[in-house]
């Protein structure tokens, strides 16, 4: 019997799933969600990596290690961000949630460059002229509150 404990319904808790993913060697549902698990693995990585490298260099600088400590520490923390990486792209219920976003992504229609062109125009004339009319209430009131002796 595992210790980890388990609901009546049979499902695994949140934490079980992650402490099993984190410690497997096999990839869940590897063919499907390909590309977004490739883009997520890849953002992960860097956020993983970029952390444990600040992190490994504010302990070297505290602790006063060389040049060996540091390339080894990188190499660590690089090779620490990947595995951590690999392995929560396979956690099951993040994994059915990228498969899922990669099945909508399939679905929606893109805009053709004239109707971006379009629909940026609109935006940027709109925005343009709330800022101008924002402008011209304020310099009014200033104005009016000016002569009113209240600034």
């Amino acid at each position: 019997m595992s210790s980890v404990a388990k609901p009546k319904d049979g499902t695994e808790t949140l934490f079980a799933q992650v402490a099993t993913a984190l410690f497997s060697l096999a990839v869940f549902k590897p063919n499907q969600g390909r590309v977004v698990r490739q883009v997520t693995f890849f953002g992960l990585w860097f956020l993983y990596g970029l952390t444990g490298w600040l992190v490994a260099g504010f302990i070297l600088n505290w602790a006063r290690g060389g040049d060996a400590a540091w390339y080894l520490s990188a190499f660590l923390v690089i090779a620490l961000g990947f595995w951590l990486s690999f392995r929560t792209v396979n956690i099951p219920s993040f994994t059915d949630f990228l498969i899922g976003v990669e099945a909508e992504m399939r679905k929606v229609t893109w805009p053709t460059r004239k109707e971006l062109v379009a629909g940026a125009t609109v935006v940027l004339f709109v925005v343009t002229s709330l800022a101008g009319l924002m402008f011209g209430f304020d310099f009014l009131w200033t104005a009016i509150f000016t002569l009113m002796g209240v600034r």
